[in-house]
């Protein structure tokens, strides 16, 4: 008989719930353990019906990764618990874990891919590891509407290949914000950047962007290696400084060291 019902599950008891895995074990990921972790001590877990799993047996089936997450937390959590499937059942939804943007779409953001990519390099960069799925979209929400007019900065022509769009996005979102660069600025370089072109407002000519998409260009055309995401980032906050200072450019960007943007990415996270 199958029952089904919602328990609290507290550390000593998620460590008897996982000496019942014995027979049913997979090996654990560290990473997913911290997110769940994460998630629980900040208080973003929540209780959305996805159980933890007994067989007839009271073999462990499914919910291993939850149940570490909640010793590693030292929480206790409200979690439903479903007893009695049958042993030979092997169709769980085991260790699936949702992208970014179904959890987006599922917190009713509307959101472009390539944003939610910016957000999640912004918070890598900051902290040097991988964030939480629900860390990401919190700071979507919080900051819906200036990312998606960041986005729009980002809709006019073809990019090159070789360059990333999250960083891309992210560079355009720390001026704006940050450096309160006028919207039309930003927009004008990478009109200029996409189009390999000059464009201009009140007959400015947008030399920066051309500067930095003649190095990407010639990188990727060499055949060698794209940029890393942190070398396309600096060049690209590079060349929007010297756009919103007026600074003409001639000549190639260098990779600054420290990296141009690392001060923006620190003072956006002490506001996040």
């Amino acid at each position: 008989m199958i029952s089904m019902r919602v328990e609290r599950i507290s550390p000593p008891i998620a460590k008897e719930y996982l000496m019942a895995n014995k027979s049913n074990y997979r090996k654990l990921s560290r990473s997913v353990v911290n997110r769940y972790a994460e998630d629980m001590k900040a208080g973003r877990w929540e209780l959305n019906g996805e159980p933890i799993v007994f067989d007839e047996e009271g073999t462990l089936k499914n919910g291993q990764h939850r149940l570490a997450a909640i010793i590693a937390a030292g929480m206790t959590v409200d979690i439903a618990v479903v007893r009695g499937v049958s042993k030979n059942v092997s169709a769980y939804d085991i260790n699936s874990v949702r992208t970014v943007m179904q959890i987006s779409n599922a917190n009713g953001l509307d959101i472009s891919k390539n944003v939610l990519s910016a957000v999640s390099l912004m918070f890598f960069l900051a902290e040097g590891e991988e964030r939480t799925s629900m860390k990401i979209v919190e700071y979507c929400k919080k900051h819906e509407a200036e990312l998606n007019r960041t986005w729009r900065c980002m809709l006019n022509g073809k990019n090159t290949k070789c360059v990333n769009r999250g960083a891309l996005v992210l560079a355009a979102h720390l001026m704006l914000t940050l450096q309160k660069m006028p919207f039309y600025e930003v927009e004008v370089f990478f009109k200029a950047f996409a189009n390999n072109s000059d464009f201009g407002t009140d007959g400015y000519e947008v030399s920066p962007a051309l500067v930095a998409r003649k190095m990407f260009d010639e990188r990727y055309a060499k055949g060698s290696c794209q940029r890393t995401q942190r070398e396309q980032l600096d060049i690209i906050v590079q060349a929007l400084n010297d756009l919103h200072n007026n600074r003409k450019r001639t000549n190639s960007y260098k990779i600054s060291s420290p990296f141009s943007y690392e001060p923006l990415i620190k003072q956006i996270m002490k506001e996040a």
